[in-house]
């Protein structure tokens, strides 16, 4: 998995290339987000993969729920959209 981020103003915007796997991907992810905190809004555009792990669905949701931020999910992947709004996250995330 590649990520790519930009900081524009107020907005981080990340692109995730290739599938999330597991934890060695999370714990990137989250380490991309920490290191950029002066964000009000998160945007994540997922290219590749159709699932994603539990553990970055719960550190999405706690930064909604805790730091008050906004999560936007980008997916690329019809099955992920599925698999999102099935779980009933794709309001919580902002699904697009």
């Amino acid at each position: 998995m590649e990520i790519f981020s930009s900081l524009n103003g107020m907005n981080l915007s990340l692109t995730l290339e290739g599938h999330i796997t597991g934890i060695v991907e999370v714990t990137e992810i989250k380490n991309v987000i920490a290191s950029n905190q002066d964000f009000h809004i998160l945007e994540i555009i997922i290219t590749d993969a159709f699932v994603i792990p539990s553990a970055l669905i719960g550190y999405l949701i706690k930064i909604i729920n805790t730091d008050k931020k906004n999560v936007i999910i980008k997916a690329k992947q019809n099955e992920l959209k599925i698999l999102l709004t099935e779980l009933n996250l794709d309001k919580i995330f902002t699904l697009r």
